[in-house]
């Protein structure tokens, strides 16, 4: 009974999966009324290697984007963003901010200096720690709205970081002083208005979205002591890399089987689905410019008024 409760539950995801890329509706009765009729055969599941301290929730994100990930990214573009921060920071530790897991910090692996990882999803802390990629590398928790930097630091990434902040004054503030003049900070993030469409698209995310506009991003940096060097619009990167988490999960649904299988899997296939629904609104967003995606590279000013 179990095994065909999980080919139900496969059937139907891949089935949202295939409606969803060619843009056609999702009529859930419709399908549950052919499945009825044509009955899947039920097969043995392919094995498939998931790591057992992963709570549902992170394994699926990782099955959706890739090991080490929970949200999309491509690996050529984080080398080149690492490789540009390692040459234009100054001395001193890196500080590295809202990762999720390993992936999107590996650019940093070869580095001769101190990383220190930052995050605020409290699921993922524990696995983050776990899959320390060198010795010069640490992991600690943090708080979005609370944010305490005991040390100075040559240069800073954050990932995802500003649009689930409210309180963007005192986040700002309290980076201005953690580094030193000519220090760089890249925020990787998302700008737009607040509305109804924002927290769809956001849902299956850690927190709340707290979108400010990209001029009010600026102008909040400016005040605590950065000056905005450029900022990048690489809303065609992060649309691509989410697209090609629902192809590789569409195209290898069977081979995934495993790790979707017994209770754990069930849970697992849901919060497949669930991420696949939000992602569906953000790509809808991101495509009409409701909502941007854009790369911003501060830099330290000599004075701050934080």
């Amino acid at each position: 009974m179990a095994d065909r409760q999980r080919i139900s539950d496969l059937h139907l995801l891949k089935r949202r999966f295939a409606a969803w890329w060619e843009g056609e509706p999702f009529d859930l009765d419709s399908v549950r009324a052919e499945m009825d009729t044509h009955a899947p055969m039920e097969t043995a599941p392919m094995p498939m290697q998931v790591e057992r301290v992963l709570s549902p929730r992170l394994s699926a994100l990782e099955l959706v984007w890739g090991p080490g990930r929970l949200f999309p990214g491509d690996e050529l573009d984080e080398s080149m963003l690492a490789a540009e921060i390692l040459a234009a920071g100054t001395e001193g530790p890196l500080l590295l901010l809202g990762p999720g897991l390993d992936a999107p910090v590996r650019g940093f692996a070869s580095a001769e200096r101190e990383i220190h990882v930052l995050e605020w999803r409290s699921e993922a802390i524990e696995i983050l720690a776990s899959r320390m990629i060198g010795s010069g590398f640490s992991v600690e928790a943090f708080d979005l709205e609370r944010l305490r930097l005991d040390r100075s630091y040559g240069g800073a990434i954050s990932m995802d970081c500003l649009i689930h902040t409210d309180d963007k004054v005192r986040f700002f503030a309290r980076l201005a002083r953690a580094l030193p003049a000519n220090a760089i900070y890249v925020a990787n993030d998302y700008v737009g208005a607040p509305g109804k469409n924002i927290e769809t698209a956001f849902a299956s995310a850690f927190a709340e979205p707290q979108p400010g506009s990209e001029s009010d991003i600026r102008q909040i940096a400016e005040s605590a002591g950065f000056e905005t060097e450029r900022v990048e619009d690489v809303g065609a990167t992060v649309m691509q890399a989410a697209r090609s988490g629902f192809i590789r999960v569409s195209e290898n649904m069977e081979s995934l089987s495993g790790a979707l299988a017994g209770p754990i899997g069930v849970a697992r296939t849901h919060e497949v689905a669930w991420e696949v629904e939000a992602w569906r609104a953000r790509l809808e967003l991101l495509g009409s410019g409701r909502i941007q995606a854009r790369r911003f590279f501060f830099r330290r000013t000599a004075t701050t008024s934080a």
